[in-house]
């Protein structure tokens, strides 16, 4: 058997995101239906990190017509002490928002998917669109979060995430932002330092990460 309707994973989605468009493209009224029929059993938001001996995605593969290996480049990892692959290097639980959501507006409303660089703690803003990532939904004040979704782009308000407006910043204050997109080899990252800043460009997530939670101790 394989689903009516079978969208294509985005480049760099998330796979809590795909699963959202998977559903809303066949018709149901929740994700929950699909879980059910390929046999997993998850909260919507601890499918973005998984390790494979909690899910099996055989079955979900075969019938969206999707390589499982390509269903896994969707997720981070999960590995032993509560850490996960993420473009790679290791990183601890912590550096991943894992509940709540936060989007690009202009990326968003052009795009209609979650980017899965989104999800790291220290991605703030649109290394693209220089513009903050909205976490807090314009209508009622309250935070997104994954659980809070079935089968559509929407707020438990019904406001709809698309027409979230942006927040612009100054140009230096996306640097991090750019640094982290270019880490994780992005295509359209470019890395924002200069050419006497260039070791810094080399960098990896697990080495901004250590930066970040020790700024002063770094080697």
């Amino acid at each position: 058997m394989a689903f009516l309707r079978r969208p294509r994973l985005k480049a760099n989605e998330i796979f809590s995101s795909y699963l959202l468009r998977l559903t809303q493209e066949n018709g149901y009224s929740s994700y929950q239906a699909i879980l059910d029929y390929v046999g997993i059993n998850s909260e919507l938001h601890k499918l973005n990190y998984l390790s494979e001996d909690e899910a099996d995605l055989t079955i979900l593969g075969q019938m969206a017509h999707i390589e499982e290996a390509r269903l896994w480049e969707a997720i981070y990892s999960a590995i032993a002490d509560r850490k996960v692959k993420a473009y790679g290097s290791i990183l601890d639980y912590e550096w991943l928002e894992r509940e709540k959501i936060k989007i690009c507006p202009a990326c968003f409303a052009t795009d209609g998917y979650y980017h899965k660089h989104w999800s790291l703690w220290c991605y703030t803003s649109c290394h693209l669109h220089q513009c903050l990532l909205i976490d807090r939904c314009p209508q009622c004040q309250s935070i997104w979060k994954w659980d809070d979704l079935k089968n559509d782009w929407k707020c438990r308000c019904g406001w709809n995430f698309a027409e979230t407006s942006v927040s612009t910043i100054k140009g230096d204050e996306n640097n991090l932002s750019k640094l982290v997109a270019h880490s994780c080899g992005l295509v359209e990252a470019e890395s924002p330092m200069s050419e006497c800043q260039a070791p810094l460009s080399d960098l990896s997530l697990f080495q901004i990460s250590l930066i970040i939670s020790n700024p002063f101790n770094y080697p």
